[in-house]
């Protein structure tokens, strides 16, 4: 018998058929598992982007800005769901993650790198806010009653208040006192 005919007979054709089919079931079964992991990983993953987005928008809408300013924060620190049950995180949320050191143990949570990032961010919109509308004191004039002859920031009468009002802004966004009811 030559190797041919060997490889022909059918305890070979059967030895070789059951290697084959373990051979590809084994493939399959860790495929399956590695396919399964990478899906807890991204449900895990989308998980904690909706975790972080919900605590996001908490700290934002409790954050002292006016509401241009919260609505920029929100998109930023956003997410959106596509049909196809994708998320993607805005620009900055995208950023956050949990800080480790060199044994890869957590020194800083996610959670508290999103507050720690929202509030710095908080801030420097509020110093933009604050130099770009900053506090003017309320100058007396020479009046011969003594009475202020400047207009109270914000108030009636203050030109800055005016130009605010006219392109549909509201001074009291950018510090200014509400104005008193004209009797």
């Amino acid at each position: 018998m030559n190797l041919q005919e060997a490889l022909q007979s059918d305890e070979v054709k059967s030895f070789m058929g059951t290697m084959i089919s373990e051979a590809v079931e084994d493939k399959v079964a860790t495929r399956e598992g590695e396919l399964r992991e990478e899906i807890r990983e991204e449900l895990g993953k989308t998980n904690r982007l909706r975790s972080l987005h919900a605590e996001a928008v908490r700290i934002i809408e409790a954050a002292p800005l006016p509401k241009t300013a919260k609505a920029n924060l929100l998109e930023d620190y956003g997410l959106t769901e596509e049909d196809d049950d994708t998320v993607t995180p805005g620009r900055s949320l995208a950023l956050i993650e949990a800080e480790v050191d060199t044994d890869e143990k957590v020194t800083k949570t996610a959670k508290a790198v999103l507050k720690d990032t929202i509030d710095a961010d908080v801030k420097r919109v509020r110093d933009v806010i604050r130099e770009a509308a900053p506090t003017v004191p309320i100058a007396t004039g020479g009046g011969g009653d003594g009475a202020a002859t400047s207009a109270v920031f914000g108030g009636p009468g203050s030109a800055w208040a005016d130009r605010l009002r006219e392109r549909g802004m509201d001074p009291a966004q950018f510090g200014a006192p509400k104005p008193q009811p004209t009797t």
